[in-house]
């Protein structure tokens, strides 16, 4: 199964001339489900050069994801 992060579509939209900072988030999740689904996003952007920073609301749960990408990310304030 091919996900978007290999379709021949996403990756021709994906290849700038510069290459970019992306700054990663999600609104809302208290678990790693919206995590997950990015990873694969923004390992993909990755390797096509960009640089990806994560801003995230569990810094345990994202020391468990992105650490083996040696993917950087900081906490963000949470308040209801």
């Amino acid at each position: 199964m091919i996900g978007i992060a290999d379709s021949p579509s996403f990756t021709s939209f994906c290849v700038p001339q510069n290459m970019s900072k992306i700054l990663v988030s999600w609104e809302l999740g208290a678990n790693f489900g919206h995590l997950t689904r990015l990873i694969p996003i923004a390992e993909r952007l990755h390797q096509l050069g960009h640089q990806l920073f994560f801003a995230v609301r569990d810094t345990e749960v994202a020391a468990a994801l992105l650490e083996p990408q040696e993917f950087p990310f900081t906490q963000v304030k949470w308040s209801n």
